[in-house]
């Protein structure tokens, strides 16, 4: 894990299969890319937020944290 910016870190999982999700995501509520009461398990962390933004581009999944406080 690294923090190449202020607010970013990056996370490279070197065990990760070819073809296979090395995440899982689970949310409350979802709407689009929208994930409200998320959870974003890895094999190296756990991100929980009451509201997050997925992108996922090939291989790079970008989760950007959208509310801090549930509401």
């Amino acid at each position: 894990m690294h923090r190449p910016w202020r607010w970013t870190v990056e996370w490279v999982d070197t065990n990760a299969a070819d073809g296979v999700k090395g995440y899982e995501l689970t949310c409350r509520e979802r709407a689009g890319s929208v994930c409200k009461g998320a959870e974003f398990k890895t094999a190296g962390f756990t991100l929980r937020a009451p509201e997050v933004e997925v992108a996922e581009t090939g291989s790079e999944v970008r989760i950007t944290i959208l509310s801090k406080v549930a509401r």
